[in-house]
């Protein structure tokens, strides 16, 4: 989908989410994607980030909001049109995007979250050791 790229809300910026309008938030198959979902967002077929999607109130003309960072990962210059593809993002794509997010309340808690995960795979491995018989 062709879409013209714009400067993201203040509240929208160090987010990593980028704002759609309903109307053209769609995946590569012609799927709906509801606001809040995590997608790759990929354009013209070379540079992609994992974002998550909003949309635009009653807009509706072909437009995506991102600020400055996004535009800068993906490369792309405010006011011109560019040719986006969405794909939703996998559970690992999910814990990827809060992980690496820019805003720490994301990432903080995503990073921790991984961290006990990995305590208690460590303390499953200890107990599960501490039953073999000598």
């Amino acid at each position: 989908m062709r879409l013209r790229v714009r400067q993201a809300r203040a509240e929208d910026v160090y987010k990593d989410l980028v704002r759609i309008p309903e109307i053209h938030r769609t995946d590569s198959k012609g799927i709906k994607i509801p606001e809040g979902t995590v997608c790759k967002l990929t354009v013209t077929a070379s540079k992609s980030k994992l974002v998550c999607m909003r949309g635009c109130g009653d807009e509706q003309a072909p437009l995506i909001l991102m600020d400055e960072k996004t535009r800068d990962d993906l490369m792309v210059t405010d006011g011109k049109e560019y040719a986006f593809e969405l794909d939703r993002a996998s559970w690992i794509g999910h814990c990827r995007w809060a992980c690496a997010a820019s805003d720490p309340a994301y990432r903080i808690p995503a990073q921790l979250g991984l961290f006990s995960l990995a305590l208690g795979a460590v303390g499953l491995v200890l107990g599960l050791l501490s039953l073999i018989p000598k």
